[in-house]
């Protein structure tokens, strides 16, 4: 039998020590660092504006309006009734489309904001998902 081999730290590791696995090396990294305390806690940060706009680097005033943002061939303009099952077809919906009219051109049945919530949204997938038992 060969010769066991020297831990890191010049000692012999016995029988009873062996490997660590993955959970226990996990539950000791989290045990230390509990009883070291974190210095960064979100509880002892609290939100500066001023600090967050000092990394933000961007200047969205320029970003809407300068012509080297500008990416027309990013979208395509579509009127209503161009869009058919050819226009499919042939474009395979490659692009995102931007339709400049009412949803019921397109077809579409829009419920009144006053009467849809997104409660109502997280209510009815919520009932679609336990009927099926999921």
């Amino acid at each position: 039998m060969p010769p066991k081999r020297k831990s890191r730290g010049g000692l012999q590791t016995t029988a009873t020590e062996g490997r660590r696995t993955r959970s226990s090396a996990k539950k000791a990294k989290a045990d230390r660092s509990e009883s070291e305390g974190s210095v960064s806690s979100d509880e002892e940060r609290s939100f500066d504006k001023g600090n967050l706009m000092s990394v933000m680097r961007y200047d969205y005033k320029d970003l809407l309006t300068n012509d080297r943002f500008e990416h027309p061939d990013l979208i395509e303009k579509l009127d209503p009734k161009d869009f058919n099952l050819d226009y499919y077809e042939k474009s395979r919906l490659a692009t995102p489309l931007l339709f400049s009219c009412d949803p019921h051109e397109l077809g579409m049945k829009m419920p009144k904001a006053e009467d849809f919530s997104v409660d109502d949204v997280f209510e009815a997938r919520w009932r679609k998902s336990h009927d099926r038992g999921g």
